[in-house]
């Protein structure tokens, strides 16, 4: 919890502390000090996850290691990403490999993978069954907003990108009014 709570302040000053907590014996010591890591320093994030990745991983870790790994966007990873999740029954596995895909799909820089993504993730939200949307829909149309600024931020480096452009409008197309909030 400490390194978790540590996290939440992003200072690139504390990297040292998660560099080294992430070889703790503790899978959720481990895991959330490389969350605090992709936060400060995504290179060092990369590396220590290539190294973490040949080793047993489970519970924090085992996440942890995959939201890295989708925070890079390499297309090498489409089908672990992508494929696993579309592979994924209606369920709470699938719900939990949510956060992963919603990293790797801003980070992806295929247009079209991330629209497709984006479909699955609306055809999700709408197979779950009406009783349980009012508790998933507020998560799954975060991540839809999430993927949608990160490529609007990507559009502000690349203004004359039009289907990245076409891409943002379709995302926000699949986000339900009441939800655009921003902050």
């Amino acid at each position: 919890n400490a390194i978790n709570q540590l996290g939440e302040y992003k200072k690139a000053e504390y990297a040292p502390i998660f560099k080294a907590a992430t070889r703790d014996s503790s899978y959720s010591v481990a895991g959330n000090a490389l969350n605090a890591l992709l936060e400060v320093d995504k290179d060092a994030a990369m590396a220590t996850a290539k190294t973490l990745d040949k080793q047993p991983a489970k519970g924090a870790l085992k996440a942890s290691l995959q939201s890295v790994k989708a925070a890079s966007g390499d297309e090498s990873l489409e089908e672990e990403i992508i494929g696993g999740f579309n592979k994924l029954p209606v369920s709470q596995q699938k719900f939990n490999a949510l956060g992963s895909l919603g990293i790797y799909l801003g980070a992806l820089k295929n247009t079209e993978k991330v629209k497709a993504s984006v479909d699955e993730i609306v055809k999700f939200r709408e197979a779950i069954p009406q009783q349980f949307r009012n508790q998933t829909d507020p998560y799954i149309n975060e991540t839809l907003q999430n993927i949608a600024t990160k490529k609007e931020e990507a559009l502000k480096a690349d203004a004359g990108n039009t289907a990245l452009k076409e891409l943002v409008d379709y995302i926000k197309t699949k986000i339900p009014a009441g939800e655009k909030k921003g902050f």
